[in-house]
């Protein structure tokens, strides 16, 4: 067969321009076997690599396989062509060692390749990844193991499978429906695709088939629960492995310690009513470290002892919160509860000083206002707010004469303060008035002002109250 001036014969110039009718009468000719028709070029480039790269042939093409070029064209029918009559040229590797299923993950392509030559499917790459491993697409995968069952186990150079690679749902099902060993594959790490994936309609899958997988431990000892917290997963897996909320991780923390989620732990509470009393490194449980309200009352709810449970301080919620709505959860089934002192002696009026959760307290326990902190203190004292000045000495009159270690009184420390709204409400309901104010006036160097003309009307506002 005649060329040109390049080397080029009319079968090489077809190829090149697409044109596959008149490649087809070429190749009827039986002169196309003669090694100068196929070795068109003197740099090696035969009619499949024109037939591939069409008018983009270059040079650099000689370092590239024709097949390799499919994927710059797409040309299906002309490789259905060559491939008839050069089989092996399925074979053919471009310069990274690549062939056309690793460059195409062209589905019809691949089908076109792989239904003459079966084996292409084991074909590897420089980093010894298969086709399965580069593509991920379901459908490829479909074509390859439906010759290739056991290309299912095929591993990357990390150690990782199809499963740890993709983590598609889909793709999953296909390959553990014929290899339903497969759900046990670990990483490099230890892991396996429930570790890695976390997502919900996977596990389902798996677990499914291998409920003990449910078990499956990390490198750092902790399983699916310790590692997604995700409600919907936790439940999954506690409905096959209820033991399972046991679980610890590295640090002794379970479930509940991890989270904190409210529905999460009624999900495990629900089954395991004692998990409520477990504790951290810390000596910590679930009240101490949340202090949630509602995940409170979930937990007393079943453990009303638990209100009682106290911290390495010897602190307990109450004192570690001092949120109203909690105390009053707990003051509604313990009221002795509000006795409680921490480790300097301090009791919750001492601690919060918030005018609610002292009514709270005192509506129960109106002895409770004579309670003294390690100072000789008790709540006027230590607090100095009016208003809960005002809501302890409307219920006890005569704690109005408690003096501090100063021999100071509420009024003395009030008064010092300027708080003329409370000097009044004082004078108003205290009995024995005369006596105080006279303390008062004192203190306040208003025995001063009743000598200066201008403060008669107030002296006189003073004695007429």
């Amino acid at each position: 067969m005649v060329s040109n001036n390049l080397g080029e014969t009319p079968l090489f110039i077809a190829a090149s321009c697409g044109k596959k009718d008149v490649f087809d009468l070429l190749i009827k000719d039986g002169r196309i076997h003669s090694d100068h028709s196929v070795m068109a070029r003197t740099d090696g480039s035969t009619v499949l690599h024109a037939a591939i790269v069409g008018e983009h042939f270059n040079n650099k093409t000689k370092l590239n396989n024709p097949i390799v070029h499919a994927t710059e064209t797409g040309i299906i029918e002309l490789v259905k062509v060559i491939l008839k009559k050069f089989p092996d040229h399925a074979y053919s590797f471009d310069e990274n060692g690549k062939n056309i299923p690793h460059i195409t993950g062209i589905i019809e392509l691949v089908k076109v390749i792989l239904k003459k030559f079966p084996d292409h499917a084991y074909s590897f790459d420089e980093n010894g990844k298969n086709i399965p491993h580069i593509t991920g697409i379901i459908e490829l995968v479909k074509v390859i193991l439906k010759k290739f069952p056991d290309h299912a186990y095929s591993f990357d150079e990390n150690g990782k499978n199809i499963p740890h690679i993709t983590g598609i749902i889909e793709l999953v099902k296909v390959i553990l429906k014929k290899f339903p060993d497969h759900a046990y594959s670990f990483d490099e790490n230890g892991k396996n695709i429930p570790h890695i994936t976390g997502i919900i309609e996977l596990v389902k899958v798996i677990l499914k088939k291998f409920p003990d997988h449910a078990y499956s431990f990390d490198e750092n000892g902790k399983n699916i629960p310790h590692i997604t917290g995700i409600i919907e997963l936790v439940k999954v897996i506690l409905k096959k492995f209820p033991d399972h909320a046991y679980s610890f991780d590295e640090n002794g923390k379970n479930i509940p310690h991890i989270t904190g989620i409210i529905e999460l732990v009624k999900v495990i509470l629900k089954k395991f009513p004692d998990h409520a009393y477990s504790f951290d490194e810390n000596g910590k449980n679930i009240p101490h470290i949340t202090g949630i309200i509602e995940l409170v009352k979930v937990i007393l709810k079943k453990f009303p002892d638990h209100a009682y449970s106290f911290d390495e301080n010897g602190k307990n919620i109450p004192h570690i919160t001092g949120i109203i709505e909690l105390v009053k959860v707990i003051l509604k089934k313990f009221p002795d509860h509000a006795y409680s002192f921490d480790e300097n002696g301090k009791n919750i009026p001492h601690i919060t000083g918030i005018i609610e959760l002292v009514k709270v307290i005192l509506k129960k326990f109106p002895d409770h206002a004579y309670s003294f902190d390690e100072n000789g203190k008790n709540i006027p004292h230590i607090t100095g707010i009016i208003e809960l000045v005002k809501v302890i000495l409307k219920k006890f009159p005569d704690h109005a004469y408690s003096f501090d270690e100063n021999g100071k009184n509420i009024p003395h420390i009030t008064v010092e303060q300027k708080n003329r709204i409370l000097y009044d409400y004082l004078k108003k309901k205290v009995d024995h008035k005369d006596g105080m104010l006279s303390d008062m006036l004192i203190m306040m160097g208003t025995l001063y002002c009743i000598w200066r003309p201008t403060q008669e009307p107030v002296l006189k506002l003073f004695l007429d109250t």
